[in-house]
């Protein structure tokens, strides 16, 4: 019973998803477009550092998870926690260097690279006349200049994924739009979103909800506390 229970909820989960990607994409081919001073010496190594106070300093302009990680106070964090999303550091930091270069919001990337790929850089889907690969599942027709083996490459394929990814968003304005836009390409979504599209990004969305819920949970407690020996790289 609690089987079937939590299969229909996860069913009127993704319903519901599915209802706002229809919405937003609704009318879219009509509109184409403080490090505190310590004693000195050892005392200023075990100067602590609480999350809030970290998030007090950001300008409330700047994505909360790109400010974590671009704050060397707090970048370790941000890596430990995706490392373990993903399950392999290969594939985390360069999904992390190309989100940052493409002022893309973390999580975004990361379900992205969930959906296409489930995170595995030999993944590989063929269509009829182009074949789809790698961690963000470049298309062989899209980016005919790449040789074979550059598919495969995990910080190749993420550089043009996320700048692809970077495209949509600027093309589309809006994360759904751009997801969309992603899957079927853009006049894919002008001509009318299909289906499967719509499928699609509720369950980038999906998971990237799941994903902040985590990231919530486990790194933005209000007494996480930082101390130096967390931060890769500090000095």
């Amino acid at each position: 019973m609690d089987m079937i229970s939590t299969y229909n909820k996860r069913k009127r989960r993704l319903i519901c998803l599915l209802s706002l990607v229809s919405i937003a994409l609704l009318g879219c081919s009509a509109e184409y477009f403080s490090r505190s001073e310590g004693d000195g010496g050892s005392a200023a190594l075990d100067t602590l550092y609480t999350i809030e106070s970290l998030l007090a300093q950001r300008d409330e302009n700047e994505d909360l998870e790109l400010y974590l990680y671009r704050h060397s106070k707090t970048k370790g964090i941000i890596i430990d926690f995706y490392s373990k999303v993903t399950g392999d550091m290969a594939v985390t930091l360069p999904i992390l260097t190309y989100a940052e270069k493409n002022n893309i919001t973390l999580s975004l990337a990361f379900s992205l690279a969930w959906v296409e790929s489930r995170y595995k850089n030999r993944a590989v889907n063929r269509n009829a006349d182009s074949i789809d690969r790698g961690l963000f599942q470049l298309n062989s027709k899209t980016f005919p200049v790449l040789e074979e083996g550059d598919f495969y490459n995990p910080e190749i394929n993420a550089r043009h994924g996320l700048a692809h990814l970077r495209f949509c968003l600027n093309e589309g304005k809006s994360e759904i739009v751009a997801l969309a836009m992603y899957n079927a390409g853009t006049y894919g979504v002008i001509r009318g979103t299909p289906y499967s599209t719509l499928k699609y990004v509720a369950q980038v969305i999906e998971y990237k909800e799941n994903l902040k819920d985590k990231f919530q949970r486990e790194v933005l407690r209000a007494d996480r506390v930082v101390t130096l020996s967390e931060v890769a790289g500090d000095s």
